[in-house]
This record gives C-alpha cells, sequence and structure tokens, in this order.
C-alpha cells in the first residue's frame, strides 16, 4: 500500500503526503484504511493485494509466534 500511495496520481499532490504519511505512521492499520478508502476502487488490482496482504499478515503472525515459543526458557 505504502508503494500505490506514493507513485499513485491524485487530483491534489498534499493528498500523496498525506497517505504515505499515513501508511508509514500508522503502519499495518494505515494500510487497511487506504486499501478501504482509495485502493478498493481499482477492483481488478484490489483482491489480488488484499490477499497477498492477508497472506502476509497471517505469516508474520506464525513467524512472531514461533519466535516467541522458541525464546521462552523450558521448564525442564
Amino acid at each position: 500500500m505504502l508503494v500505490d500511495s506514493a507513485t499513485r496520481k491524485y487530483k491534489k499532490e498534499n493528498d500523496k503526503v498525506v497517505w504515505v504519511l499515513v501508511n508509514v505512521l500508522v503502519g499495518v492499520l494505515g494500510s487497511f484504511i487506504y486499501y478501504f478508502v482509495i485502493y478498493l476502487k481499482d477492483q481488478k488490482k484490489s483482491m489480488n493485494w488484499f490477499w497477498f496482504t492477508l497472506l502476509g499478515i497471517f505469516i508474520l503472525f506464525i513467524v512472531i509466534t514461533l519466535l516467541v515459543i522458541l525464546a521462552m526458557p523450558s521448564g525442564a
């Protein structure tokens, strides 16, 4: 979403700055906001990016969970 917000042509140049800042400062939540407010208008691309975003979040969740489990001291 950050790449799309930085490369998209907006009606006003200030919109680009605002959306890039939202994506950078708010993170994943900002990406979802951008997706539903701006990106969803382009139906052909939007569903592909939506599924890739969900897949990325799922993989990140698994990796963090595994790291937390591996970092726990063994009780034996």
